[in-house]
């Protein structure tokens, strides 16, 4: 995510995703994030269905938000965070797909050092239906 200065990979470990973030510029937001609180957790996500709709819910209920509309977030999807003053010190995020779609495979092959991982998804959001499939290297 070159706009939030940060390298991204997901690992998915049972029904959890675990994303690590790299700081690719100190004056990011997870470089600024490092430099005050030092390295750790920076913030727990929760996929739901609707981003704008759970913003909406959250400050209409007195949570402080980050975000008062979604964005784009990383893997396609709009994310949404909360402050962590109204989260008990914890950023959250919210985030949901942009386009229905279900993942129908994943799976991570191992190379020597790297890792390579696969995607498969169905995107039923067009007439039809179609197979994408995305590659990362993680």
């Amino acid at each position: 995510m070159k706009d939030q200065k940060v390298r991204t990979a997901f690992f998915k470990v049972g029904e959890t995703k675990i994303e690590l973030l790299e700081s690719t510029e100190a004056d990011g937001p997870v470089g600024k994030f490092i430099e005050k609180r030092g390295q750790g957790v920076h913030h727990i996500a929760f996929a739901i269905d609707d981003t704008d709709q759970a913003l909406k819910e959250a400050e209409a209920e007195g949570v402080q938000l980050i975000d008062k509309t979604s964005r784009k977030g990383a893997e396609g999807l709009k994310i949404g965070f909360l402050h962590p003053r109204s989260t008990f010190g914890v950023l959250t995020e919210f985030c949901s797909p942009i386009h229905p779609c279900e993942v129908v495979v994943s799976f991570i092959t191992f190379n020597f050092h790297e890792a390579y991982l696969s995607i498969f998804q169905a995107d039923h959001s067009n007439a039809g239906c179609r197979i994408g499939c995305t590659h990362l290297w993680v």
